[in-house]
């Protein structure tokens, strides 16, 4: 023991000396003491911490920026948005797919493809604002939590206060705000880009749209594999970009955000209008049907001149919410 600790310890015992010769603070001290053990006060310094944290965390609550909070309301609806259109292209896809398969189901005969999409976009829209309220509700209930005392104290002193609880709520569903919203467009884009070829036809010969109309799920069916196959690549590579994002750092993501993305799918897009219009020249004029070669050509650099565009909007909307978030 060094000198220092001696002379410490022998002031405290002159101190304790002269404290119980003549003890005047006796029912101080045993308010402190409580238990009696030395420096213990029986949790009454505590309670008083958790009151200046949790008065701390009112007045964060009530400054909390609205940034934080439209950031994970929005994230959530958007993630509940791609969820339904997920729900709603595997169902379309499905029906589709089922004369392939020498599969049918009992439905409607008036419900046909265009309309069953228009369906899905509706419930798009509406899962869109459903999960908008969802998350209002979900971010009330978790910074509501952050200010009200518990059972247990030191827990209370320790939480997190209401901005860190909606940074945490916001990066939770980052990759859903990310991935489901591109798996569902990935799912619905196709359909819709044919529905909507569909009706351009139809402005040319009504005849031809009813008789395009009666056999769109059979065109569709024909041409199965290839925008299968396209559509599956798409899937696959919206799964990864959740993932990379989740990951926060990801070469394929800093790639597809950055804009050489854009010039790429322009590029493709440009091959397309050729191969397509040589394809339609074939068919309405020679009567051709496209090779094999077109049809891979069309389905998969179709599906990638219209995904890549988008996933590179929803890359950089992502990009500018982490920037309002790290300057918060």
């Amino acid at each position: 023991m060094s000198s220092i600790d001696e002379l410490i310890r022998d002031d405290a015992a002159a101190l304790a000396r002269k404290t119980t010769v003549a003890d005047d603070f006796a029912p101080q001290r045993e308010r402190l003491l409580g238990s009696g053990e030395p420096y213990r006060d029986s949790q009454v310094g505590l309670q008083h911490r958790r009151e200046a944290s949790l008065e701390e965390r009112r007045v964060e609550l009530a400054l909390l920026p609205l940034t934080l909070q439209r950031l994970f309301i929005h994230r959530t609806g958007r993630a509940v948005a791609g969820g339904v259109a997920v729900l709603g292209g595997v169902a379309l896809w499905a029906v589709v797919a089922l004369p392939v398969f020498d599969l049918y189901i009992v439905m409607d005969p008036r419900i046909t493809i265009d309309l069953a999409l228009a369906g899905a976009v509706a419930g798009v829209l509406a899962g869109y604002l459903a999960g908008i309220v969802l998350g209002e509700r979900l971010l009330e209930r978790a910074v509501r939590a952050s200010i009200t005392p518990t059972w247990d104290a030191l827990a209370d002193v320790h939480r997190d206060g209401p901005a860190a609880e909606a940074r945490r709520l916001a990066g939770r569903v980052d990759g859903l705000a990310v991935g489901l919203p591109l798996v569902g467009l990935a799912l619905l884009a196709p359909l819709l880009v044919f529905v909507s070829v569909l009706y351009l036809d139809g402005v040319r010969s009504a005849y031809m749209n009813l008789l395009y109309f009666n056999d769109a799920q059979g065109l569709l069916a024909r041409n199965l594999v290839y925008i299968a196959v396209a559509v599956a690549f798409a899937v696959t590579l919206s799964i990864a970009v959740a993932r990379g994002c989740v990951r926060e750092e990801s070469r394929l993501v800093a790639v597809l955000a950055h804009w050489g993305a854009l010039m790429m799918a322009a590029l493709v897009g440009s091959l397309i209008v050729v191969v397509g219009g040589r394809a339609f020249f074939d068919l309405y004029v020679n009567g051709i049907a496209p090779s094999v070669a077109a049809r891979w050509s069309l389905a998969v650099g179709g599906v990638a001149a219209l995904f890549l565009p988008c996933v590179w909007a929803v890359l950089v909307l992502r990009r500018r919410e982490l920037r309002l978030l790290d300057a918060q």
